[in-house]
């Protein structure tokens, strides 16, 4: 959201986008003949009880004067996601000493918000030439914006986005005042990046403990609540600079949390919430904005948790130095938040075939992949030169497959244990089967979808994307699904699985 012409929307996040524990009722998964069951929305699965508030936990943290940039200003634009998203990255490139050229990153570290939004709604392809044809076009006039930086964002889709490794790049490259609503060069959309973004981890807003370790493992995580300029005054004490709203209304601006204080006083808000206790927020309406750009906002505030009854997840962001690979083979350049599952809730596999390019020292040493529930199980294996339309058919390479339990959902890049290597021109395929013992395991996918703002597309060949589970196997450039917002049924999705080589 904007503080200067008070626009309502800021970061336009649909019912569609949030994250639930149950299936959601707007659009009934399609069933293929396999088993397989898709949905454009995500499922996330919430514990059951909450950890216990400070286990393990000082019941008062910051990371503000160890780990977090400069207070930043969005301005008049609606560019509250981009901004929510490159704080997170910054700190964690911070507090795990993540090198930016020859040195460490420090607290200097200012990453562009320009380059993040212009690339997002005008994508550029690859170098390996895997996601060709997809993108995002922003919908301006459904919320009431009149060009593609006043259309807001979403900072899940931002995650998916950078996963490409476009971006993000310094602030001297695009700068946030000059470059917003101006053509960017080519050459930023990937030849100028510092950091690699490898992955992301998630966590219900309403798992006090389980944020708190984010924050505390990350510098500072992405989150998303309500604050309207209009009604503000009921919510905001403007002179302690604590918020809290008690009504569900759905939530329209990111931030970024960066702490917490146990037992912050609830006599601090202008309404009362039950208990002591508020997040720390660094926020981007520069520093005359609450105290010296921070605000607090109570743990019971209704929109940081839940928007239409369903879980809120703040994200946060694992980046790398940008030579950790020479190759990201992908295929999986849209921005939808797409799922996996199968319908009977037993284990599946994913796999991607992909053509080398390096040349005879290139090595397989990571695989990513993206998972929407807590406790997920996953086991790699990897296949060469196998037969058109079989991805398991070819020799494996992987003596004893890989496998490991992910604890919280989001992406992850999974180092191998002992890198492939291999040559140019043979075809590899990875395969990852998940289950879960807690119950649905539900994996990410790319698709096309309508999401009103903004529509995300995925173009797919044949033969080169597939699930399999007990019923059969299925190229995945033929599954049938419909689309959320408008109920059109759809054809052809993406895994998002992808191979990392050095060289």
């Amino acid at each position: 959201m904007n503080r200067v012409y008070r626009k309502l929307i800021c970061t336009v996040l649909a019912a569609l986008l949030v994250f639930s524990s149950a299936l959601p009722a707007a659009a009934e998964p399609k069933t293929r003949g396999t088993g397989a069951s898709y949905t454009p929305v995500p499922k996330i699965a919430v514990p059951d009880a909450v950890p216990a508030d400070g286990a393990s936990l000082p019941a008062r943290y910051t990371s503000v004067g160890r780990y977090i940039s400069d207070v930043k200003d969005q301005g008049i634009y609606n560019t509250c996601s981009f901004f929510s998203v490159c704080a997170a990255m910054e700190a964690s490139a911070v507090r795990n000493k993540v090198k930016v050229g020859s040195a460490a990153a420090t607290t200097a570290l200012d990453l562009s918000e320009s380059q993040l939004a212009y690339f997002f709604f005008h994508r550029r392809t690859d170098s390996l030439g895997g996601i060709k044809g997809d993108k995002a076009t922003a919908v301006p006039s459904f919320f009431g914006g009149s060009q593609w930086y006043d259309v807001g964002g979403n900072i899940i889709q931002n995650g998916l986005h950078l996963l490409t490794w476009s971006g993000p790049v310094k602030e001297s490259k695009a700068k946030y005042s000059a470059t917003m609503g101006n053509k960017l060069n080519a050459s930023l959309a990937y030849k100028n990046d510092i950091l690699h973004v490898q992955g992301f981890e998630m966590k219900p807003m309403g798992d006090i403990a389980g944020v708190k370790n984010l924050i505390k493992k990350y510098g500072a995580v992405a989150a998303t609540y309500y604050h309207n300029p209009k009604d503000e005054y009921y919510f905001y004490n403007y002179s302690t600079g604590a918020y809290f709203c008690p009504y569900a209304y759905d939530y329209n601006h990111a931030i970024a949390i960066v702490g917490w204080d146990d037992h912050y006083s609830r006599d601090n808000f202008v309404i009362k919430p039950a208990n002591n206790g508020a997040w720390i927020v660094k926020n981007q309406w520069g520093t005359a904005w609450g105290e010296n750009g921070y605000q607090y906002i109570s743990y019971e505030d209704i929109p940081l948790q839940k928007t239409a009854g369903q879980e809120n997840s703040a994200i946060a962001f694992r980046v790398e130095n940008k030579n950790n690979y020479k190759y990201n083979y992908q295929y999986d350049g849209g921005t939808a938040t797409g799922q996996i599952y199968c319908s009977g809730g037993g284990p599946f596999t994913l796999a991607n075939t992909f053509k080398a390019v390096g040349g005879g020292t290139e090595k397989l040493k990571g695989v990513g992949f993206g998972v929407w529930g807590e406790g997920t199980r996953y086991t790699i294996q990897i296949y060469r030169n196998t037969r058109k339309g079989k991805p398991f058919s070819g020799k494996k390479l992987l003596a004893k497959a890989q496998s490991g339990v992910l604890q919280n959902a989001g992406y992850y890049t999974v180092k191998l244990k002992k890198p492939v290597s291999l040559k140019k021109g043979y075809t590899y395929t990875v395969a990852v089967k998940f289950s879960n013992s807690q119950g649905f395991p539900a994996a990410m996918t790319d698709i096309t979808e309508n999401y009103g703002w903004m529509k995300a597309y995925t173009k797919q060949k044949a033969g080169l994307s597939f699930y399999y589970d007990k019923d059969g196997l299925e190229d995945l450039s033929k599954a049938v699904y419909y689309g959320s917002l408008d109920s059109k049924l759809r054809r052809g999705m993406t895994a998002r699985i992808k191979m990392y080589t050095t060289k």
